[in-house]
């Protein structure tokens, strides 16, 4: 699940159902466009307020389609882009207003053999500064450079 944090008005954009699928259809035809994929391996699952917050999973390339980036590749070339103000998805419609990119999980998850660590217990990246605990918080009334919340992932019960 990665979210997508944007600086548009929530009720705005979710003032009706109309309004609220034109704009998950173009927020999914512009990060597709930025990352050179289909549209279909995008599905919004969750608008909530803190600007306007936006959960999204990555689904899983087709087999036989053209395109066969994981999912992971997908996710970290989304994060490279909106921490890039010259990238396409900031340069375009709706991702010209990201404001950050969080992964709240892993795209996949872990096979059972993977012993998986993380030596902080977050790591947040913006453009120029690097904080392990001490996230920047939105104001809306001030534009805040692009940032990546990585989350820690406890492996100690997994067996290996």
């Amino acid at each position: 699940l990665v979210s997508l944090i944007l600086d548009q008005d929530y009720l705005l954009v979710n003032s009706s159902l109309i309004r609220r699928q034109a704009f998950e259809r173009q927020l999914t035809k512009d990060v597709a466009a930025a990352l050179n994929t289909s549209e279909d391996r995008f599905r919004i699952v969750g608008l909530q307020r803190g600007s306007v917050v936006v959960d999204m999973h990555i689904l899983p390339h087709i087999p036989g389609a053209t395109d066969e980036q994981s999912p992971q590749d997908l996710a970290h070339k989304l994060i490279i882009q909106v921490a890039d103000s010259r990238s396409a998805l900031r340069k375009s419609m709706t991702g010209k207003t990201a404001l950050r990119a969080e992964l709240k999980g892993p795209i996949d998850p872990l096979p059972l053999s993977t012993h998986y660590t993380h030596t902080s217990p977050s790591a947040l990246l913006t453009t120029g500064n690097i904080s392990p605990t001490h996230p920047q918080k939105h104001n809306s009334s001030t534009h805040t450079s692009p940032q990546l919340i990585m989350p820690h992932y406890d492996s100690s019960h997994i067996l290996t």
